[in-house]
């Protein structure tokens, strides 16, 4: 009976942390969509300039940080999506194959056809993204996979997930449990895969777009797998082997650079992992509060919702000049940030509680 307790709550702490992870996966997700003023597709765009009078305050050392972190988190953040779905895909055993199948469609594609339809390309709209002839030819290309903008990892997460289990199926069938072994074939997917799979075109488009997504990204989800099989024999990481870590990350920072595209990739995936570690410690009773609760249970409407919303953000502040003064480019920074975060989980809350009342 101890011994089944002391495994229950190791279980809820790495669940915790999981929970942690996930909500600066996002933060840093929302982040990194805050700081563009020009993005273009074959159908639409936006590009704004700079008012001439801009305010000090848009290039002060606060803005200038927010920047910083945008172009940091930009760099990694995808990855740590993978690393971070295959951690959680460990820490139950897989159902068979055509259950994981429906389970991950229902979760996944349904959401890229209804937000998308009904949220993503409206609310784009709205921001001046697209103009109507394109808003129509937009509807058009999402539907086959070519307008997906951030619903994008949806649809390839759904491919990456599902070509790895059927890996990991046949593996477990020729009685092959090697996690190194397990690893070098998703390896050797990610290096190989854009030339395997060569050029998209007509109506294979979603699938080969979402299946070259997906496998490029099969390695940091196997990562994430791997990891979370390896710890199922250890212990929660002791405070003195977590600050070892973060030290030898931050002297990486400061003496190594970006001069590998990998490195950074896995040291900002170990960072963020590192910075949930020591949340789930300094924060213990925060997962016990209702606002916890709330937050959590709509992490992934805040990843659906607040691109779309950075578009109406831009299109206000920058017809109407805000950013020429201190308080309005204060307000710019807030909204595009904390603001769009929290109206994303108010939107997911809302449609939560007008669709499964009982379960809230």
């Amino acid at each position: 009976s101890t011994e089944h307790g002391a495994r229950s709550t190791e279980h809820g702490a790495r669940s915790t942390e999981h929970d942690y992870l996930r909500l600066i996966a996002t933060i840093f997700v929302v982040i990194g969509h805050s700081s563009y003023l020009s993005i273009h597709t074959a159908l639409g765009g936006v590009s704004y300039q700079l008012p001439h009078n801009v305010s000090f305050m848009y290039y002060s050392v606060p803005f200038r940080f927010v920047r910083f972190v945008s172009w940091w988190v930009y760099s990694f953040h995808m990855p740590l999506f993978f690393a971070l779905s295959g951690a959680v895909l460990a820490l139950k055993p897989v159902p068979d194959f055509d259950t994981f199948v429906f389970s991950k469609a229902r979760r996944l594609l349904m959401p890229y056809f209804v937000y998308g339809l009904c949220f993503m390309l409206p609310v784009k709209f709205i921001g001046n993204f697209y103009d109507f002839p394109g808003l129509k030819l937009a509807v058009k290309s999402f539907i086959a996979g070519g307008e997906a903008g951030h619903l994008w990892f949806l649809t390839s997460l759904f491919c990456c997930m599902t070509a790895f289990v059927v890996l990991l199926k046949f593996f477990q069938r020729i009685n092959i449990h090697s996690i190194t072994i397990l690893m070098f074939f998703p390896a050797a997917i990610t290096i190989c895969s854009p030339e395997l799979l060569g050029h998209e075109d007509g109506a294979s488009y979603m699938f080969l777009s979402s299946l070259k997504g997906g496998l490029s990204y099969m390695l940091w989800f196997a990562l994430g797998y791997g990891f979370q099989v390896m710890r199922k024999n250890y212990n929660i990481w002791s405070v003195r082997k977590i600050l070892l870590v973060t030290s030898a990350v931050l002297v990486s920072y400061l003496f190594v650079g970006n001069f590998n595209k990998f490195l950074g990739i896995f040291r900002g995936i170990v960072f963020s992992w590192l910075i949930a570690v020591s949340c789930t410690r300094i924060f213990k009773s925060l997962p016990n509060t209702q606002i916890w609760k709330v937050l959590i249970r709509n992490l992934f409407a805040v990843y659906l919702f607040h691109d779309p919303l950075e578009y109406v953000v831009l299109r206000i502040f920058m017809d109407n000049e805000y950013l020429c003064t201190t308080y309005g480019c204060i307000a710019y920074m807030l909204s595009r940030t904390l603001v769009i975060f929290i109206i994303s989980v108010l939107l997911g809350e809302l449609i939560r509680r007008i669709f499964s009342p009982v379960a809230v």
